[in-house]
């Protein structure tokens, strides 16, 4: 999974260093996800499979990234029309 900084929350609480998602402490996705954010962080181990990634970095290395974990599983891209808007300008969905 990989999404914008948005969806994750951290642009309602951008300097509060223990904020871990709006899910509480098992969230749904069940798999890596990787975070696209100006401000990177240390990743989060959540219950339920779930670890986030934060990464200062292109959609095409996200994605990257992502398929490499992935290990040929599907990889979702969510979020907001700026990350979506993003890998579509890029041509990668």
């Amino acid at each position: 999974e990989i999404m914008g900084a948005g969806m994750f929350g951290l642009h309602n609480f951008p300097d509060d260093p223990n904020w871990r998602g709006w899910w509480g402490d098992e969230p749904p996705f069940g798999c890596p996800v990787f975070v696209l954010t100006h401000k990177p962080r240390p990743s989060i181990e959540m219950a339920g499979g779930t670890t986030f990634h934060f990464l200062n970095t292109t959609p095409v290395d996200a994605l990257q990234q992502a398929v490499r974990v992935a290990n040929g599983k599907d990889v979702r891209i969510g979020g907001g029309p700026t990350v979506v808007r993003d890998y579509l300008k890029a041509g990668l969905v």
